[in-house]
Formats: C-alpha cells, structure tokens, sequence
C-alpha cells in the first residue's frame, strides 16, 4: 500500500468585486508552497493591484449598503454618521479608492486627533475606513499608521454607598420608573438599552431572560431589535426584592427609551446631591463590585454582564477600582507592610 504523502493546507481570506469576503483552500505537500499557490491566486485573480474606478466615499457606501441586512439599525446609522461628518467634504472622500496612500490615511488620522476626538472614535473611525477600503487597496500599512494613544478611562464608578443613597432617593420622590431601570442596570449589569427592552413576558420567577434591546434606527426612531452581541443574549437571576419591584405590570417594564431615562437620572442626581456619573456607570459598578465578591469567576460575571469569554473590554474599562474598596486594600496592605518597621 503507498504511503499517503503529506499535504498541509493554507487559508486565504479575501474580498471578490462587492467587498464581500470570502475563503479559499489551497493544498500542498508544504505550507509554505500551500501559501505560495495562495500568493499566485491572488496576484492573477484579486484586484488588489488592479484599477478600480471608485472613490474612497463610494466604497464607503458600498460598504455599509452591502451590510445593512446583517448590521444592527444603530451601527449602520453609526456608520454613516461617520461617513457624513467625518468623510465627505475631506482631503480623501473624492480620491480614488486604488491610489489611496498610506500618507493620505496619515494625514486623515492627524486630522481626526486635531479634531479633538478620543483615541476611541479615531481607532473606530479607521477601523472603518480600512474595512472599506482595504479589498480594493492592499498596499496600505495600516499596521503602521500612527495613533493617538488610548487614555485610561477616568469616569467616576459609584460607590455601594452613592448606590443606597440614588435608590433611598428615587423610591422617595415616587419615580419607580427610574427607581427600577437603576435596580435592573445596576445589580444586572444591564445596558440602557437593554433595561428599555425587557417585557413583562420576560420575567419568570426571580429569572429575566434579556433577548432584545431598544436602539435608534436608521431614520432615528427606536425600535425593539436583537441584542447588541451572541453573548448579550442571557438570562439573569436577580435578587428577590428586585424583582418583587417588577410585578404587576404590562408590557415594557421600563417604558421609556435610553435617552430619556438617562435625561432623568441626571435629574436624580443633581437632586440627590451625589457626584456625577453617567448612567451607563451603574453597569460599569456592577461589573466591578463583582470583581471583588470572593469566590466570584471572572467566567460567571461575563455570563452576567453579556460580555465574550475573556472580554478586553470588562477587563479594560468595566472592572474599575472602586475608591471606597480600594482603600480598605491599601488600608490592608499597608497594615502588612508595618511589620518591617524598624523600631528606634
């Protein structure tokens, strides 16, 4: 019997005329000849050197149309916010897509920075301009263009005490509205969207199952859409008096959509005489009070929140150091460290 000679495979990820992308499999006795048939395929079949009569706006719009049926109504509003404010009318908008430069994305860049705008919403911004572009242009180094360096987030996380102090607050002045939006945010942790979403129908025993989320759609109305991600489909069991809080009612539990609720809670907190923090703040204290609850996994508190299994974003912006819990740590540690002390 012959011995079955050895092959090894290589993928090669690609984008055909509309900007879809798309998969190829190339086998060979090595990976490194399975990469060099990839390397020829490209170069007879792709257009990535070739001239493509379109400006960079039009791939823009290319882009986004030929997504819109998978995208969310937010992020396809999102996106072409950004391609109307941040786009049309600069250097680039009108110059064709295959003699882009990696310069003209630099001095895009540099504009943006100038603009004020946070290192966030550039690496946003480019990350769209490059997803775009990059199927008619491949000879860009986006890997080197020059950005502005992300700042650590510096929003102000509430404390349990702030916590009491806003539910104290809003059960008194009769605004059960907002009284259980901040139950349902804080203790989720929810986003406002999702808070806005939840239907009577949602809640079995002391169980909320949060399937939907209420977005702005393309024309800027809201509609009752999926969840922003696979892992914001979850379902939560919350404490028995949250949800004692819940009963009784039809329909939306939180009837009101984000922006007025987030409008009332900046009410409530001026009132309230408490520091000022965003309501999106009170996801940002759930996910943190949680970090410091022992016995607590880094894999349940995902589950909770709606976050991907190893999630850079709770582990970079949502598990903050909450001032009252970190100074009883360092109140801790350095009751420790005294034990060095050398005694004159």
């Amino acid at each position: 019997m012959a011995k079955k000679k050895p092959s090894a495979r290589y993928t090669y990820n690609y984008y055909d005329e509309t900007g879809r992308r798309r998969t190829k499999t190339f086998t060979a006795p090595t990976r490194g000849k399975a990469k060099r048939l990839a390397e020829a395929w490209e170069e007879e079949h792709t257009n990535g050197d070739k001239h493509v009569p379109m400006t960079v706006l039009e791939a823009l719009n290319a882009y986004i149309d030929n997504r819109s049926a998978v995208l969310s109504p937010s992020t396809v509003r999102s996106y072409k916010g950004i391609v109307s404010a941040r786009i049309e009318g600069t250097g680039i908008a009108e110059k064709e897509v295959s003699a882009l430069t990696f310069t003209d994305v630099q001095k895009w860049v540099n504009g943006e920075v100038k603009d004020k705008l946070s290192a966030k919403t550039v690496k946003d911004h480019l990350s769209l301009l490059r997803s775009a572009t990059k199927p008619y242009n491949k000879r860009i180094e986006w890997e080197d263009i020059a950005m502005p360096q992300v700042q650590r987030y510096q929003g102000y996380t509430p404390t349990d005490k702030d916590i009491k102090a806003l539910l104290k607050y809003t059960h008194g002045q009769s605004d059960p509205t907002l009284y259980r939006a901040i139950l349902l945010t804080a203790f989720g942790p929810l986003r406002r969207s999702e808070a806005c979403a939840i239907m009577d129908t949602d809640i079995k025993g002391n169980a909320v199952t949060i399937n939907k989320a209420l977005v702005r759609n393309e024309s800027g109305g809201w509609e009752i859409k999926p969840p922003k991600t696979v892992d914001s489909t979850r379902t939560i069991i919350y404490p028995a008096f949250v949800v004692k809080e819940l009963s009784g009612i039809s329909g939306r539990i939180i009837p009101c959509n984000p922006d007025a609720l987030a409008r009332r809670f900046e009410r409530a907190l001026k009132f309230a005489k408490l520091p000022r923090f965003r309501f999106h703040d009170l996801r940002h204290y759930g996910a943190s009070i949680m970090m410091y609850m022992e016995g607590v996994s880094q894999r349940t508190i995902e589950n909770r929140g709606g976050w991907s299994r190893n999630s850079p974003v709770l582990k970079r912006i949502y598990q903050n150091t909450l001032a009252d819990k970190e100074a009883a740590e360092t109140e801790k540690i350095n009751l420790y460290f005294s034990q060095f002390e050398v005694k004159y």
